[in-house]
């Protein structure tokens, strides 16, 4: 992977990016262990100006407050980040019902939402605040 990990500024997360200047913030959320399959989508983002800040979170039942917790903290901190820039929430596989949870909580506070399959079977869903 050629995105660079740039200081990370927010505790549990990995924080992608370059020395340009950003143009967006993109929070993904990803099932614990996941974020490896999506090491070509990181470092596509960081190649068309996004920040991203990849948080792995469990998606058990019982986990389910823990983890929405998990993924506003970080949406607020990913905006802190870059104050001003749009963020974008991409919620990936098993994380998908989480991240959709978090985008109804975060309401016009986001610029948009995209849910991507784990296989690829189906094209990621968007949609724009």
């Amino acid at each position: 992977m050629t995105a660079a990990l740039i200081a990370p500024e927010i505790a549990g997360t990995h924080v992608f990016g370059n020395e340009l200047t950003p143009r967006l913030v993109v929070v993904l959320v990803a099932p614990t262990g996941a974020l490896p399959e999506c090491d070509a989508a990181i470092e596509n983002l960081v190649l068309a100006g996004a920040i991203t800040v990849a948080c792995e979170v469990d998606t058990d039942d019982d986990m389910l407050a823990t983890a929405l917790s998990t993924v506003l903290r970080t949406v607020d901190d990913a905006s802190a980040l870059r104050p001003g820039l749009p963020v974008v929430l991409v919620g990936h596989a098993e994380a998908r019902g989480i991240t959709s949870l978090a985008a109804e909580a975060c309401g016009d506070d986001l610029a948009g939402l995209v849910m991507s399959d784990q296989h690829g079977h189906s094209g990621p869903t968007s949609r724009a605040a």
